[in-house]
């Protein structure tokens, strides 16, 4: 035999072997949860089951509410599924869900995901990916920004002046004659619902934690809203990065994977370092980075406290509370519009009680006690967070170095154990939308939520925040300003669908929070 014949015989062969033996061993890992006993869906070879997910046919969200629905799992309380060649739950069952997320949360205090604290230290110490010792202290101080007494007398005030703005962008789109329409009962303009959410709950998260006036609302725009929307702008890198993060966090110091990119985080250090340096005239201001600056003066020398005043601290939990703060909530008040534009009957009952209260011409009268005090707005953003949660899903993993965590659930005659190792998922949006908890769970119905029907609801199958000590840390504050973003909207005007208006919200594949796919517009129409 020549050698012009050999090699290309021997690069066959050697190719033949590597795939066999590739096969073999993705038939061994895919095998996992068969060896257990417990049931799993089955996988496609190389991709698991993310095959949707890494295809971008599907949102995150979707796609673990796909995962819950699979009809072959309906009475299932778990299951397992596969991240590429590795083993993942989908626990479905409330009782295991409770026992996950709050009483046995010192067995489970971390999420799955993970950036590096040596490549990516911003992305690493942001309070959701930051593991428990570093969390723990983090989460300790940020929480006294959040507190009802702060929310009230720091950032009430400062929230109505910039709700009052929202109220004047509709005004100026109005009187804009290019965009003027005449209706029966007076003038109306169409409206790109997201960009201006975007702009009110920036200008809210910039004001409140940054104490820095981007003024987005009054200008159609501003640098802070638009890193944040470059920052989303899909990239094969950025594709790569996230899901390394979210699926394989192993492989994120291998991979060099970011959470920011290098634009966004010198935007954050240059925000941090213009707030410091304006010093004195924001001093006890009880903003983010006052508080942050004054944790990290009284820290004393341990390794834990040199990651907590490491120079990318601050700006990492300003990076994250900016996302965070802007992108749930403007998308939540985005929704919340759309579903009242599409149900008529809902808006007016709300108007009525809105109008019972406030006077449309002032905002003097909008005082913190009545706006908690709305029932059927109450109502109304609590169905929203049902039909469109904040977080989709969320997931929990084994203390590191521990052994497999056991779950007792049906009155502890049952148990599910769950391997270190092991990411146990949550789909939120699915149990969300599961007839067997919300009948008819595609309609946008505030009745759900009427104190006579609340005993109804089975614990732990309304999440839209999480639950336990990593729920999220600012719903309270995310709460009151879509409250008040409604009632400024809808005290003056009413808000109904047009020839733009989507007829069915598709959410973007390209998002990790639930946001609607496309443009969205409603006519808003000026009552007197």
């Amino acid at each position: 035999m020549s050698a012009y014949s050999f090699y290309p015989l021997l690069t066959l062969t050697l190719l033949f072997i590597t795939i066999t033996l590739l096969q073999l061993w993705f038939n061994h890992c895919y095998r996992y949860w068969y060896r257990r006993k417990i049931p799993y869906l089955q996988p496609t070879m190389f991709l698991g089951n993310l095959k949707p997910l890494l295809l971008l046919r599907t949102s995150f969200g979707d796609y673990f509410r796909s995962l819950y629905a699979e009809p072959s799992f309906q009475s299932a309380p778990f299951f397992g599924f596969y991240i590429l060649h590795s083993p993942a739950l989908l626990i479905r069952d409330p009782q295991l869900i409770e026992q996950l997320l709050i009483k046995e949360f010192n067995n489970f205090p971390n999420r799955y995901e993970a950036a590096d604290l040596q490549v990516d230290p911003m992305g690493a110490l942001t309070l959701p990916l930051a593991k428990y010792a570093i969390w723990r202290k983090s989460r300790r101080e940020l929480s006294k920004l959040f507190t009802s007494g702060h929310i009230k007398h720091k950032f009430y005030p400062k929230l109505l002046t910039i709700a009052k703005q929202l109220e004047e962008y509709i005004t100026r789109k109005l009187t804009q004659e290019d965009q003027q329409l005449l209706v029966d009962s007076g003038l109306a303009t169409v409206i790109e619902v997201k960009e201006m959410c975007a702009l009110y709950t920036t200008d809210v998260t910039a004001t409140l934690l940054y104490t820095t006036d981007t003024a987005g609302l009054k200008n159609d725009g501003c640098e802070m809203r638009t890193q944040c929307e470059n920052l989303f702008k899909p990239s094969l890198r950025k594709i790569v990065d996230f899901f390394a993060i979210f699926f394989l966090p192993t492989a994120v110091r291998m991979l060099k994977s970011k959470v920011f990119t290098q634009q966004y985080s010198q935007y954050l250090r240059r925000l941090v370092e213009q707030r410091i340096k304006a010093g004195d005239q924001h001093r006890d201001s009880g903003d983010l980075i006052d508080l942050l600056l004054k944790m990290q003066q009284s820290l004393d020398d341990t390794t834990l406290n040199d990651w907590l005043r490491h120079t990318d601290f601050i700006a990492a939990q300003v990076g994250i509370f900016l996302l965070a703060g802007f992108e749930t909530s403007s998308s939540l008040i985005a929704l919340i519009l759309y579903e009242l534009a599409k149900q008529p009957k809902i808006q007016t009952k709300l108007k009525a009680e809105l109008a019972a209260c406030f006077c449309k011409s002032s905002s003097c009268d909008i005082s913190y006690k009545k706006v908690l005090q709305l029932p059927y707005l109450h109502m109304i953003v609590t169905e929203g967070l049902r039909l469109y949660p904040t977080a989709p899903f969320i997931n929990r993993e084994c203390l590191p170095n521990g052994q497999e965590q056991t779950l007792w659930y049906e009155e502890r005659s049952k148990c599910l154990c769950i391997p270190k190792d092991v990411p146990a998922y949550v789909s939120i949006l699915g149990i969300h939308r599961d007839p067997k908890y919300w009948p008819n769970p595609q309609l946008f119905d505030p009745q759900r939520f009427a104190p006579e029907n609340l005993p109804s609801i089975q614990p732990m199958t309304y999440l839209p925040f999480g639950a336990g000590p990593h729920g999220c840390i600012g719903s309270r504050l995310g709460i009151l300003q879509v409250k008040l973003g409604l009632i400024f909207i809808l005290r003056s005007y009413r808000v109904e669908v047009c020839e733009q208006t989507l007829t069915k919200i598709q959410f973007d594949s390209k998002r990790f929070m639930l946001e609607a796919n496309g443009r969205l517009y409603l006519k808003f129409v000026k009552e007197e």
